[in-house]
């Protein structure tokens, strides 16, 4: 409630915006796969699948770089082909596909669930903000 001297009282409702609340949620859950992955990953790769720490520590630095690198990629394909909301919605069905195969626990399926994951975030991270 807003009071102005010699004036009336006005009352201002403002409410946040509908999109807000899908798009807080979905930053949430793309950036707890990320940094979940970020933490556990080294130790995942050295202790469930039995890598050298050398190999983990470049796989980790590996899909780190291309989860900062593929959203470049991830908004030219919205912006020239598909538009926000597909680019978004791929981005999110990659991310959920790739962390299922994650969880497979299969060392030949650990470079395509990353980088499905990496792709999913280059797709989502770049589109969902605006």
């Amino acid at each position: 409630m807003i009071k102005y001297k010699n004036m009336t009282t006005k009352t201002i409702k403002e409410k946040q915006p509908a999109g807000l609340y899908l798009l807080s949620l979905t930053e949430m859950w793309e950036r707890f796969s990320f940094y979940a992955a970020r933490g556990l990953l080294i130790l995942y790769l050295v202790e469930a699948l039995k890598f050298e720490q050398g190999r983990a520590s470049t796989l980790f630095g590996t899909f780190t770089s291309l989860t900062y690198l593929l959203p470049l990629l991830g908004g030219f394909v919205a912006d020239k082909y598909w538009g926000q909301k597909k680019a978004i919605v791929f981005g999110a069905v990659l991310i959920i596909f790739g962390q299922i195969v994650l969880g497979l626990e299969q060392v030949p399926l650990l470079y395509p669930a990353l980088i499905t994951i990496a792709l999913g975030i280059g797709f989502l991270k770049p589109n969902v903000s605006s």
